[in-house]
């Protein structure tokens, strides 16, 4: 009996200990996680792409700055430039949703009637709306990567260093290696280029 009243006292104290552990790791990682965040700054500068012209006078360029030490997650954001082809300016920066998983792959959409001062942003989750000359952005959860309305210009790929913009006029000039390395089979974005052209 005394046998059984001691194996029971040494299993509930090593339950016991073992709860402790879980508990302090759990909130040690998330105090861990915190600290990283506040000096996400440290975590290497953004990587850029260069102006994409849009149409009417609109370019548009993308900033990912890493927010995590060692996963590839990053608070993206658009800057818009307008104005006469030789006198362009910056005209404001807009948050666009956040990447939190992994690669870079922005498809770069623009309404075929050149009225329109739209553009669109389709990654693996929404697409972005952004009106140019009021630098308003909504998300949405559809795909407008089959819509006839609009033309696709090509691929903001992250695959490899530096951030690259891939025209949907290059893409077919692309092996099918290389392809595959930017846009892996079953991404939502796999035809992009092929559609609409």
């Amino acid at each position: 009996m005394k046998q059984f009243f001691l194996r029971s006292r040494s299993i509930a104290g090593a339950i016991a200990w073992g709860a402790i552990t879980a508990f302090v790791v759990f909130f040690g990682l998330i105090i861990a996680d915190l600290i990283m965040t506040a000096h996400q700054k440290d975590f290497g500068p953004a990587r850029q792409i260069d102006a994409i012209a849009v149409g009417n006078g609109y370019s548009i360029s993308l900033d990912a700055t890493p927010t995590h030490a060692f996963l590839a997650e990053y608070e993206q954001s658009i800057r818009v430039f307008g104005g006469s082809p030789r006198r362009g300016g910056l005209l404001g920066r807009l948050l666009i949703p956040a990447n939190t998983g992994g690669q870079i792959r922005i498809g770069v959409l623009v309404p075929r009637d050149k009225a329109r001062t739209e553009v669109f942003l389709a990654d693996r989750y929404q697409t972005t709306h952004i009106d140019l000359p009021s630098q308003k952005a909504y998300t949405q959860p559809t795909e407008p990567t089959h819509d006839p309305a609009l033309l696709p210009l090509g691929i903001i790929s992250g695959a490899s260093n530096p951030v690259k913009f891939i025209p949907c006029s290059v893409w077919s000039h692309l092996s099918s290696e290389e392809q595959k390395e930017i846009i892996r089979p079953g991404d939502t974005l796999q035809d992009f280029c092929g559609t609409g052209q």
